[in-house]
């Protein structure tokens, strides 16, 4: 798929999103909020972030961007969507650039932190984009990456199907269900932990490591989600998303 036909999907996924969210529940509102800041909290407790130029590639519509300003953090925002930018500017947001992550304006080994949520797996093959995230970080600087998991419990049916396959049954369930033809796009494929680190270590990030901070999705029931986070960790490799994260060497 060329550049012109994917920044089509994402626009058309933005505003299937937007719809969406006049659906949910405020509970699962509050669920999608709480993970990004559980992100920020874990990012946080790695990090002194005071003075740090910190790269947040693929922002969205990005709710951190107070949380990095109060740790005096200068927070840069990338996005290829342009709709999302302006929305985050009416917001007070400062740093934004429209751009592609295979191709980041930015100076090699410029960025003290690097981050990414929910970005790589809509950019198959995944090696060209995370090296391009990895050239503007500094050596001996940390890089943080959350995916949607490719094992997730409620994922797991369709982990071993093609991607044509998977992409109808979820285009049926969205139109059905939510009336609105935004997500999945077409291209977009859930990743495991091991695909991550693999590519990462390709590009200079030495033993990346895993956490899973959040283990259920929320749009399933709301008793099994509160069932599946009272599980612990027993079951981790089967969380909704995988943070993956390493120094570069």
């Amino acid at each position: 798929m060329d550049k012109k036909m994917r920044i089509e999907c994402e626009r058309k996924m933005f505003a299937g999103l937007r719809t969406l969210e006049g659906q949910k529940s405020s509970w699962r509102d509050q669920e999608w909020k709480d993970n990004k800041i559980k992100i920020f909290n874990f990012i946080k407790s790695s990090e002194n972030l005071s003075g740090k130029l910190v790269l947040n590639v693929g922002c969205g519509r990005d709710i951190l961007y107070n949380y990095f300003e109060k740790e005096n953090s200068v927070l840069v925002e990338c996005d290829i969507i342009g709709e999302s930018l302006i929305e985050l500017k009416s917001n007070g947001v400062i740093n934004l650039i429209r751009c592609d992550a295979h191709y980041l304006p930015f100076k090699t080994d410029i960025f003290d932190l690097v981050f990414c949520i929910e970005l790589i797996h809509h950019l198959h093959p995944i090696e060209e984009p995370l090296a391009e995230l990895i050239r503007v970080l500094k050596k001996n600087h940390n890089f943080y990456c959350v995916e949607p998991n490719k094992y997730a419990f409620i994922s797991l049916p369709f982990a071993f199907v093609s991607l044509q396959l998977r992409n109808r049954i979820r285009y049926f369930l969205y139109s059905r269900i939510f009336d609105t033809d935004g997500p999945p796009a077409s291209y977009e494929y859930p990743l495991s932990a091991g695909e991550i680190k693999q590519a990462m270590i390709k590009n200079g990030i030495k033993l990346p490591m895993e956490n899973y901070l959040y283990k259920a999705s929320p749009d399933v029931p709301k008793f099994l989600f509160m069932a599946w986070n009272l599980i612990g960790t027993l079951f981790d490799k089967f969380s909704f998303e995988v943070m993956v994260y390493g120094r570069k060497e």
